[in-house]
């Protein structure tokens, strides 16, 4: 059964693997809007139109996979009109749209650009970021507070026409400093140049920098573990050499000392725990907990997912541990049957609920934290707004 368990997911897991697309000249490529969020609490976020961006007015929200859901992933089809291949000059820049600002509106960039706010888009499942604006501090008491209206993409392609690399450059500066009504011009423009990187790496460039460090923090993670365990190992074979060797010296020591430490359970080896269906449960979780570690380090050593993939690497981890509930039933019944436990339903919910229902209970926790605070910072956002407006 495990065996069928890990081929079928692991022909879920290849199938899911996709080789890209591939684009004819002038097909239109869509580009996503997905989130803005501060620069400083990355989790804090909000939908891309809470900010009175220009929008296509006929909002078409993309198909969402099972951890951009739980990720709270927003993704909205943009305003922008791409056509593969097709440039748009920088310094001819196409027209997104004129928007009459409110003072509200004005505000609300405001303060999107005072806490450095990022907005976050997606282009054939490539991830990029930009800045809203920037704050220009002037002397100790003023600042000036600039928008960027003018987005730039550059994007690479292979022989292939697959769509190798997205870069995002903003110009365009507008002072929405003063709070009074104004109209703003959002434009853009676009860049397309043939590239020698593969395709296959062009997730290449999300991996941190900070790899190496990495590395050397869970070496040496590791190497600590290894003297602790070997710390205790030798320990207990002292211990352990010692008692042998005064029992090889006196054998009248072994009735006439009192037993204590280790020696205490050699009779209880032949005893049945108390908890029984407890001492199953853990067996069973701890089984399942292996067998997803393990299958998702021989993923990721195969590179099967690549970073910023859009969660695929989430979605496999959440049905390889539901898939490996069967092993965790399995395991822990069988063991509590050979307990001669009489009750194996009991125990085959408690080793559902052993791991599960503490992280259950664990994320709904969190997640009302994250939502009270949400709710807190949008108050207080609409209170400054509604000062600042007077």
């Amino acid at each position: 059964m495990v065996a069928a368990s890990l081929t079928l997911i692991l022909i879920l897991v290849i199938t899911t693997v996709s080789t890209g697309r591939h684009y004819k000249d002038g097909d239109p490529v869509l580009v996503y809007v997905n989130k803005i969020s501060p620069f400083s609490d990355p989790i804090e976020s909000y939908r891309y139109f809470d900010l009175p961006f220009c929008s296509s007015g006929i909002a078409s929200k993309e198909k969402e996979t099972l951890s951009q859901v739980l990720d709270g992933g927003r993704l909205v089809v943009g305003p922008f009109k791409l056509n593969f291949g097709v440039d748009l000059a920088s310094n001819i820049s196409e027209t997104l749209c004129k928007k009459r600002m409110k003072r509200d509106d004005l505000a609300k960039f405001r303060n999107a650009i005072e806490k450095a706010y990022l907005f976050e888009m997606y282009l054939d499942d490539l991830p990029f970021w930009g800045f809203i604006g920037y704050k220009d501090q002037i002397g100790s008491s003023s600042s000036k507070f600039i928008l960027f209206n003018n987005l730039n993409f550059v994007i690479s392609y292979d022989t292939d026409h697959r769509i190798c690399s997205v870069n995002l450059a903003s110009s365009g500066f507008v002072d929405i400093s003063e709070d009074k009504e104004m109209e703003v011009e959002f434009l853009y423009s676009v860049k397309w140049k043939e590239t020698s990187i593969p395709f296959e790496r062009r997730m290449d460039v999300y991996i941190s920098l900070d790899t190496q460090s990495n590395w050397f923090l869970t070496k040496s993670s590791s190497y600590l573990v290894i003297v602790v365990a070997g710390l205790l190992a030798s320990m207990l074979i002292w211990l352990l050499h010692n008692d042998l060797a005064k029992y090889a010296i006196n054998d009248d020591l072994i009735t006439d000392q009192e037993e204590t430490g280790w020696k205490n359970i050699h009779g209880d080896v032949f005893r049945y725990p108390r908890h029984k269906s407890l001492l199953a449960a853990s067996l069973g979780s701890g089984t399942r907990l292996l067998f997803v570690f393990v299958l998702l380090l021989i993923i990721g050593f195969l590179g099967v997912f690549p970073p910023f993939n859009q969660g695929n690497f989430a979605t496999a981890l959440i049905v390889i541990y539901t898939i490996a509930s069967f092993l965790a039933g399995y395991t822990s019944t069988s063991f509590y049957c050979q307990l001669e436990g009489a009750n194996w339903v009991k125990n085959l919910i408690l080793t559902e609920c052993l791991f599960s229902g503490p992280l259950f209970l664990m994320f709904c926790f969190l997640n009302t934290i994250a939502s009270m605070h949400s709710a807190n910072a949008a108050m207080l956002s609409f209170a400054c707004t509604r000062w600042n407006s007077r």
